[in-house]
């Protein structure tokens, strides 16, 4: 996967030193007026196709921090078992700070953000279309990102940062990008944590539904994953099938 120059630490996580890649800056066109939330610069890395780099000197990351290591291992031993979740690859390490992350590249993928800014309802068919309703398939959209949010919780992962930059229609499905120390939790007690994912999730929601398809107010609602659910099928009845 890496090219020359990776190594592994103590605790088997690729890791490189700045000074021993080339890159090359990229931006990500202007969406809305955000550019994925943030403006932040990635890199492309020479020798690696699928893979840049995620700038985070603003927010530097200790690279001896117990509990990112830890976290960090736990998630590269779970990425089999999270097929729609992007978990960081290998770190770009200067002066003992993790300056940026190696993530998955999708070029062609179209982010939330994008699809509500610039995409009518007939354009999803083309990067989303498990029916042939145009309006059944932004439903379709709606559960499958409520069940990855819904495995990850039920594996004891706890995923916060929950807005239209950091989910993606990819391949036909839902990638979830950004999952990093910061935002993820893994814990015992993931029940605290089941009314702030499921209440960021409805916003979430409510902005594809509203922006797309429904001029009316979208009456979605939920305390757990299963009301959530529930409210969502119910809008099957505002559709003319």
């Amino acid at each position: 996967m890496f090219p020359n120059g990776f190594k592994l630490d103590e605790d088997n996580l690729w890791y490189v030193d700045d000074k021993d890649i080339k890159k090359s800056p990229i931006y990500f066109p202007k969406v809305g007026v955000f550019y994925n939330r943030n403006v932040q610069c990635f890199y492309k890395v020479e020798g690696i196709d699928n893979l840049i780099i995620k700038n985070t000197r603003k927010y530097p990351l200790l690279f001896n921090q117990t509990r990112n290591r830890k976290l960090l291992k736990e998630l590269l031993l779970r990425e089999k078992d999270m097929p729609n979740v992007d978990v960081p690859k290998a770190y770009l390490k200067e002066n003992n700070r993790v300056t940026g992350m190696f993530v998955p590249y999708y070029p062609k993928s179209v982010s939330y953000t994008r699809l509500t800014n610039y995409y009518s309802k007939d354009d999803v068919l083309k990067i989303y279309n498990h029916d042939n309703d145009a309006d059944y398939n932004l439903l379709l959209l709606c559960l499958e990102t409520l069940g990855v949010l819904k495995e990850l919780y039920d594996a004891g992962i706890v995923y916060l940062d929950i807005h239209d930059g950091n989910f993606l229609i990819y391949n036909n499905g839902v990638k979830v990008i950004d999952f990093e120390p910061g935002f993820v939790k893994i814990t015992k007690n993931k029940e605290r944590y089941q009314y702030q994912i499921v209440n960021k999730y409805l916003q979430l929601a409510r902005q594809l539904l509203y922006k797309l398809y429904f001029s009316e107010y979208i009456s979605i609602y939920g305390s757990n994953f299963q009301e959530a659910e529930d409210s969502i099928k119910k809008l099957e009845k505002l559709i003319k099938r």
